[in-house]
């Protein structure tokens, strides 16, 4: 990741636990911990981070919210 992607991601880690905490239910989840989600959320947000390198952070972070709610790994562990 370039310094401008990694800064991204580290400033709008935020993200991962508003998703976890408005889409997720963790305590129906007796195998997976807030933590597997957190985990599952960072690798999201990194992706999201490598695929769009313009510098409007305002898009970034509506792109960053879509590819967190449609996270495949998050999906499949829901469904």
């Amino acid at each position: 990741m370039t310094d401008y992607q990694n800064e991204l991601v580290m400033e709008h880690l935020d993200l991962v636990n508003w998703v976890i905490r408005t889409r997720i239910s963790v305590p129906n989840r007796p195998l997976l911990t807030y933590d597997d989600f957190y985990a599952i959320g960072c690798e999201a947000i990194c992706r999201a981070a490598l695929k769009y390198q313009v510098n409007n952070v305002n898009a970034w972070i509506s792109r960053a919210r879509s590819k967190l709610r449609n996270e495949p790994a998050l999906m499949e562990i829901l469904c």
